[in-house]
Parts: C-alpha cells; structure tokens; sequence
C-alpha cells in the first residue's frame, strides 16, 4: 500500500521538505566545496614550499661540494628563515658543521648544531 493517495501529495511533501531545510542542504554544500577547495589550496602550496626548500638545499649542498661555503651561508640563512618548517634547513645546517668540523674550524660549526640555528 502507498502512503500517499496521489502524486500530488507526493509534490506537496517534497516542497514541505525542501522549504524547511532546503537551505541547510546548500549551506552544506557550499561548506563542503570551501573545504576541498581550501583543502587542495593547502596541500599545493605545502608541495611548492617543499620544492623550493629542495631545490635551495641542493644548491647549498653543490656549493659546500665545491668548498664555496661564503656563497653557502646566505641560501642555509634563507632555508632556516623562510623554510624553517622543512627538513632541509636542518640537513643543510648539518652540511654546515660537517664541512667546518671537518676544516678543523669547530667554532664556526657550532651556531650550525644550536637548535633553531
């Protein structure tokens, strides 16, 4: 058995439902689309934060190759001030120490070791 007589009531109740959280449904989508889109936003410049950070670390790391440790510090000083949240600013402060412990020059290792450089 339908609990409906007839197709118009069927309509009717639709509208009722509609009338009464038809808003509350578009709210919520509208809410729903601003978080992915947010979401995708976030996630895509946590990505090109992380590719500058790399590629600056993988110059720091050539010019430490090349013993070119004058040119070096000014790109580790870039990575810990403008890419502090990522791993190569410590791996380069690392390449830092290394290089100057190894040259013999302790001192200048150590800021490179303090935490938060």
């Amino acid at each position: 058995m339908d609990i409906y007589a007839s197709d118009e009531e069927k309509g009717e109740d639709i509208k009722r439902w509609w009338r009464e959280n038809g808003l509350s449904v578009i709210a919520g989508v509208v809410l729903g689309i601003a978080i992915l889109l947010s979401g995708r936003y976030w996630l895509s410049q946590e990505k090109m934060l992380s590719a500058n950070a790399s590629f600056l670390y993988q110059q720091t790391s050539q010019l430490i190759a090349e013993g070119k440790i004058a040119e070096a510090e000014p790109i580790v000083d870039e990575l810990f001030s403008s890419y502090s949240s990522t791993p190569y600013a410590i791996f380069a402060a690392f390449e830092m120490a290394k290089y100057n412990v190894g040259s013999g020059n302790i001192e200048s290792a150590k800021p490179y070791l303090r935490l938060g450089y």
